[in-house]
């Protein structure tokens, strides 16, 4: 079996046929234009998979992390997901909380925009359990990959 031909073009001096899309971020550059979905806590990932997995152009940020984190544990945490939330291929962010966590979606939310990330929050216990959350959280995340699909650089 020989491996899948990765190459752009049979002449490497060839340009790309198709243009190279950037935006223009605050932290720098991306090339891609992607919605990210972030559970605060373990607990939420769940739910915030199937809202990524139900939204063109999102991805989720899946962690093992947030429960029962307390002092630098929850502080790494929190600024990993933050710098995360961050990058230049990030258009905007939907966090999902459970509701009992440490690391608290809503002050997490607001924090992401103090970087002037365009963010939405859903806590499950909040709105009401798993599926409303999913709900909530979809209608956000196509709001922000709607507002992102308009932003051109």
């Amino acid at each position: 079996m020989s491996a899948p031909d990765t190459s752009l073009s049979d002449d490497a001096s060839e340009p790309l046929s198709a243009p190279l899309e950037a935006y223009a971020r605050d932290d720098g550059v991306g090339v891609r234009n992607r919605v990210l979905v972030v559970p605060s806590v373990i607990c939420s990932h769940i739910v915030a998979q199937r809202i990524a997995d139900a939204v063109d152009r999102a991805v989720c940020a899946p962690h093992d992390h947030g429960c029962a984190q307390i002092g630098a544990d929850h502080e790494q945490t929190e600024r990993t997901l933050l710098n995360v939330t961050r990058n230049p291929n990030v258009a905007g962010a939907t966090v999902v909380g459970l509701g009992c966590e440490h690391l608290q979606s809503g002050p997490f939310a607001e924090r992401i925009a103090d970087h002037d990330v365009p963010v939405r929050e859903a806590a499950i216990q909040d709105v009401g359990g798993s599926d409303a959350c999913i709900e909530v959280g979809t209608e956000a995340t196509r709001d922000l990959a709607t507002a992102a699909a308009a932003d051109r650089t």
